[in-house]
């Protein structure tokens, strides 16, 4: 991903990029799941998640095998693409 003058970023999204674009912030965490034969990336920020949320909310459904349809659409393979 590259910085635009505006400050939007513009590029592939992916772990490296988003890695990158918060090197040096504190307050950033990066986690890797492993679901099956996928690896997952799960990123917060400290003060703006709940580690409890993201526990019950995210995590917790993954290992569980729970993941249900959604507004139409599956959460699992959303999750795979990058849209969770």
């Amino acid at each position: 991903m590259v910085r635009q003058p505006d400050g939007s970023y513009r590029g592939a999204l992916c772990d490296e990029a988003i890695t990158a674009a918060f090197d040096g912030a504190a307050d950033f965490s990066r986690r890797a799941l492993r679901v099956g034969a996928h690896t997952l990336y799960l990123y917060a920020i400290d003060g703006l998640t709940s580690g409890g949320d993201i526990s019950e909310l995210v995590v917790k459904p993954l290992f569980a095998g729970r993941l249900r349809r959604q507004h139409g659409r599956a959460v699992r393979p959303r999750a795979l693409r990058h849209g969770v």
